[in-house]
């Protein structure tokens, strides 16, 4: 493979303080503890969840007998991967979530998903990344944000035998979602997923690869990732 022949797709969003967290998380912290005048080198101390910014969610996130972070299969981070754009949905309806007639209906448009793929779901809604307030939806003490159905990821799995999904938003199961039934599913069927990806309309609906830079946590239940598209 000539990489310089290739284009590459940075999906993963900038950490800084200020970034959107969920309600209840540790917001991201990044201190400077030696610098070049006094030490002659520059540190930061960084402290932050595992589910901080664009990341990678293992099946132990939400399983006690899951798969940890470090445990996924290193072939299992490198995945081609399809894209399936519902912005056209997510802009009349925050609340939107993926069906399994938007996978069939853009498979007779592109072709049948393949098993082991990484299935991407574009929503858009990372245009609201800097405005933490809009990103999570906040309307009194409800989110509202985009996600994935139930019957779609169990369509996924059963039917397409998928290895991950991502998405744009700020999680797989939708703002309004109490149960996260969404998550319970991935866990329990080894499904790890991403959230808080970026620059997905970037990414063609076939062919990309997909390189996911997650961190080898010892009993992680996910990892801060640098996730590439190559294409």
């Amino acid at each position: 493979m000539n990489i310089k022949k290739k284009i590459i797709v940075d999906l993963t969003h900038l950490l800084s303080e200020g970034i959107p967290v969920w309600p209840g998380d540790p917001p991201i912290k990044i201190e400077n503890v030696n610098d070049f005048q006094n030490d002659g080198y520059n540190m930061n101390n960084i402290s932050l969840s595992e589910h901080t910014g664009t990341h990678l969610g293992a099946p132990l996130h939400f399983y006690p007998l899951g798969t940890d972070v470090s445990q996924i299969p290193t072939e299992d981070l490198i995945l081609q991967a399809c894209k399936i754009n519902v912005t056209g949905n997510t802009h009349k309806n925050a609340d939107y979530l993926l069906t399994a007639n938007d996978i069939t209906e853009w498979e007779e448009s592109f072709k049948r998903i393949p098993a082991g793929n990484l299935v991407l779901i574009e929503t858009g809604w990372n245009q609201y990344w800097e405005s933490p307030n809009k990103y999570l939806g906040f309307q009194y003490e409800e989110m509202h944000f985009p996600g994935i159905s139930r019957e779609a990821i169990e369509f996924l799995n059963k039917e397409r035998k998928i290895k991950a999904i991502g998405i744009d938003s700020a999680g797989i199961d939708g703002g309004l979602s109490l149960n996260y039934s969404v998550n319970k599913y991935c866990s329990e069927n080894d499904v790890f997923h991403l959230e808080n990806l970026t620059n997905l309309d970037q990414v063609n609906e076939t062919g990309a690869l997909v390189f996911i830079g997650a961190l080898p946590v010892q009993r992680g239940s996910g990892s801060p990732c640098r996730i590439l598209a190559l294409q």
